[in-house]
């Protein structure tokens, strides 16, 4: 078998064999023959998080499904194939006349993997991809094929792949729009302050790039949305202050602009335009990158970038760019925005390992005060499982449903579970000692020093005792039962 590797090539899969299905009935022979098993998309997560030590599955090769309907209320819906990519789906459901509210600013990831990491656009009234799930279609732990709708515990266990492997999707969606996307270059850091509520406002889907420096917001992405039949004014040539730019840009630095979406006039379809880059390229960087991501209720929004700016001496060495964005409140019990608008602050990191773990290190102590919730499929250090209040819920569906112990892997064992585990480290690292995990390098794949060690909390939530060892509590309170019983038939004697 030939080694898998995700995007960026900084996880090798340890897959145990690798599968690529081109039926459902192959796919469920598959899941029935394997102890464990985990589903990998496009390859885009930088974290362990589609790792598994059993079966890697690929739906590639799975037949391509898409439909259009109408929900109760006369909303649209689509129904594609779960290894469909957004640049796939958005070409099929424009020509059916129909849009997604959001994309991600890479169109080549599929929508289950999307959506199983809570991905997200951009926009205060706009959710991730798990906010527009409507029903699905998985394969269960016994290989049975099986529908979940909106509002049933198991549509929950789609996040992080927990429940099964999901094989079709359905999404709400809306009549096609148009989108003009403009770019200005330079917002201070105290325009900023005094002007964000108007600033994240001041469109449809809004992204500010910076790289946390005196230079303050060196990009702002304006996509503005044209409804059917209307237009909408010229752009302005100056806005907070900053220029509108002349040219194409690429947000990072240095970067040619041919793998972006169209700046400027004229406007173009939303899938188009909602996107940062061409579905027909890839991005300048083609890989050669790292990312982390950061997600901090709204109104904690400039207390936490301040925090940021505070270590531009140590982040700016390890950073190609960072964008700030914004992302409607969700109900998915793993979602970082699960209940709340928040902020998203992401790092697109040079490929310095070692480095990028002293910085993270940095940048989650900075942003601990703020209950900052991490992405799913990014890399980062501290365990967030504290963060989640819903966490045991999915644990007991998981449970419930028999796939705790066939659809999980290291990675939630670590993160949802909290299971001791060793934490691997790159060839040529140490490898830390076993631990009750709350701090996570091993989805670093980085070193690991004697802080990050000492880091590590000492207490268990008394919930998570309660859940590792509900057995024993059970037998506890039977004891107990058992003893009260008696001693009451000992009175009545």
């Amino acid at each position: 078998m030939r080694s898998q590797q995700n995007w960026s090539a900084n996880v090798t899969y340890g897959c145990t064999s690798y599968h690529e299905p081109e039926s459902i009935e192959e796919l469920q022979r598959v899941v029935r023959d394997h102890r464990r098993v985990r589903v990998v998309g496009t390859r885009h997560s930088f974290s362990n998080v589609a790792d598994t030590d059993g079966a890697l599955i690929s739906l590639q090769r799975m037949p391509k499904v898409f439909g259009c309907g109408q929900g109760v209320s006369g909303q649209p819906t689509i129904t594609c194939s779960a290894g469909t990519t957004c640049a796939e789906l958005s070409k099929a459901a424009r020509e059916a006349g129909l849009a997604l509210p959001t994309l991600a600013s890479l169109p080549h990831i599929s929508i289950a993997g999307a959506i199983a990491t809570a991905t997200h656009g951009s926009g205060v009234s706009v959710g991730n991809f798990a906010s527009m799930l409507k029903a699905a279609e998985y394969v269960n732990a016994t290989g049975t094929l099986l529908k979940a709708r909106r509002g049933s515990e198991r549509l929950q266990g789609l996040l992080l792949g927990g429940i099964g492997v999901v094989t079709t999707v359905s999404l709400v969606a809306e009549r096609t729009f148009r989108v003009r996307q403009d770019v200005y270059c330079g917002i201070q850091w105290t325009t900023l302050e005094a002007h964000f509520d108007d600033i994240i406002h001041a469109a449809y889907s809004v992204s500010l790039f910076t790289r946390w420096g005196a230079e303050g917001i060196t990009q702002l992405w304006l996509k503005r949305r044209i409804p059917p039949g209307t237009a909408i004014p010229a752009a302005e040539r100056t806005l907070y202050g900053a220029r509108k730019a002349d040219e194409q840009l690429h947000p990072v630095p240095g970067m040619a602009a041919a793998a972006c979406t169209h700046q400027g006039e004229p406007a173009g379809p939303w899938c188009d335009r909602l996107p940062h880059f061409r579905s027909d390229n890839l991005p300048s960087s083609r890989g050669d990158e790292l990312q982390s991501e950061y997600f901090v209720r709204l109104d904690h929004a400039l207390a936490a970038i301040r925090a940021v700016r505070a270590l531009e001496a140590d982040v700016a060495p390890a950073l190609q760019i960072s964008e700030i964005r914004i992302v409607a409140a969700d109900h998915f019990w793993l979602s970082p925005c699960c209940d709340t608008p928040s902020v998203a602050l992401h790092f697109t990191w040079h490929r310095d390992l070692p480095a990028l773990t002293r910085v993270l290190q940095k940048v989650e102590t900075a942003l601990k005060p703020f209950g900052a919730r991490p992405h799913w499929g990014k890399l980062f250090l501290a365990s967030p499982v504290h963060l989640y209040p819903k966490l045991e819920k999915y644990r007991m569906l998981l449970e419930r449903e028999g796939a705790r112990d066939k659809f999980t892997n290291a990675f939630m064992d670590e993160h949802i579970f909290q299971v001791t585990a060793a934490m691997p480290m790159l060839k040529g690292h140490r490898k830390s000692v076993q631990k009750q995990v709350r701090w996570s390098p091993s989805i670093l794949k980085g070193t690991l020093n004697d802080d990050a060690s000492n880091a590590l909390p000492k207490k268990m939530l008394f919930s998570d005792f309660v859940f590792y060892n509900r057995r024993l509590v059970a037998a506890a309170a039977l004891a107990v039962g058992i003893a009260a019983a008696v001693a009451v038939v000992r009175r009545l004697k």
